[in-house]
């Protein structure tokens, strides 16, 4: 799924008003999932997970902005999920490979918690910080 960005810059004096949304090729906001989850194998081992199933997630179109675990507590995962639309949560939620494949490497997907976020959000203010 090929993604733009849309930067909306409005600057009343010093105050500087910020939005971002992300559109999908359908003109359509994409979704944004705040998301925690218990893991007992440690962060590696999800990690690795995740990038064996990069053609899983593309089938999807769901994209991982943020992955990582707690300071005080490296078993609680908290993401942050970009998937295009409604169909692709569901898709997600209801592939069974693919929660197996969670599963083995250590998600608790009992303990799971998925959180839409509304359309009012930002992000990578004031610049991105990628760490791979």
């Amino acid at each position: 799924m090929i993604y733009s960005d849309i930067w909306c810059l409005n600057v009343l004096g010093r105050n500087k008003i910020f939005r971002q949304a992300r559109m999908n090729k359908e003109n359509k906001v994409a979704i944004l999932v705040k998301g925690q989850i218990t893991i007992t194998k440690g962060f590696d081992t999800w990690q690795k997970m995740v990038y064996e199933q990069d053609g899983k997630l593309e089938e999807h179109g769901i994209k991982f902005l943020f992955a990582g675990t707690e300071k005080e507590n490296p078993d609680q995962l908290h993401v942050v999920m970009m998937f295009p639309n409604m169909e692709a949560i569901q898709a997600f939620r209801d592939d069974e490979e693919l929660t197996e494949k969670r599963r083995e490497a250590g998600a608790v997907i009992e303990s799971g918690v998925m959180t839409p976020i509304s359309d009012d959000y930002f992000t990578n203010y004031p610049d991105a910080f990628i760490k791979n």
